[in-house]
């Protein structure tokens, strides 16, 4: 991530942009302690591919470090408290002492955090079920058609959704097969190949 990113003033917040696609979002602090931290909330927020890949890094739980493992301070933005953390954790992730403590604290505003970043990392893995089912059903098609690009418009829609934005959607792929995307009662995402028969998946 960009340690770098333009804040605007506002009355009582403070506007940040996510370092990945400059989308602006609304601060949820009336300061930030630098650039980087605007930043890290910005990414936090944003929907953008990018953001939420960054949302997904993992931070290995380690042994016990060794005496002469370097060490760095990480402060929670939630509520301050510090915690050694080790250099080699903070470059192997990429992320920020801050973050790296923020993901690992265990007060209540971290544990809320740290939610909503497990349901991201759901929604990854629910997203990557569905792509191979896409790819399964239309992608390899016989009669020559390019797929790719339709494939492509379809997981946006799985992605609408499964972020409850659309409850069902139909897409008309050629003259004999129409594509069903939609959430079961049980909230899972079903996908419908419509032709002569039907063939569907659920994930």
């Amino acid at each position: 991530m960009e340690n770098e990113v333009n804040t605007l003033e506002t009355v009582g917040l403070a506007d940040v942009f996510c370092p990945f696609c400059g989308k602006q979002l609304p601060g949820r602090r009336s300061r930030y302690e630098d650039d980087q931290e605007a930043a890290e909330d910005a990414a936090a927020q944003c929907d953008c591919a990018e953001a939420r890949e960054w949302r997904q890094i993992k931070i290995p739980r380690r042994n016990k470090a060794g005496d002469k493992e370097a060490m760095v301070l990480g402060v929670c933005r939630f509520c301050g408290q510090t915690m050694a953390l080790s250099k080699v954790t903070l470059s192997e992730t990429g992320l920020s002492a801050r973050e790296c403590a923020s993901r690992l604290c265990g007060c209540p505003g971290a544990a809320g955090y740290q939610i909503t970043l497990e349901n991201e990392q759901a929604r990854a893995e629910k997203l990557q079920e569905a792509y191979q089912n896409i790819e399964i059903m239309f992608l390899n098609r016989d009669d020559g058609q390019n797929m790719e690009a339709v494939t492509g418009i379809m997981m946006e829609l799985v992605g609408m959704v499964y972020d409850e934005h659309l409850k069902k959607v139909s897409l008309q792929i050629s003259a004999g097969v129409a594509a069903v995307i939609g959430r079961t009662a049980s909230g899972s995402i079903r996908i419908e190949k419509k032709q002569k028969r039907v063939e569907s998946a659920e994930v």
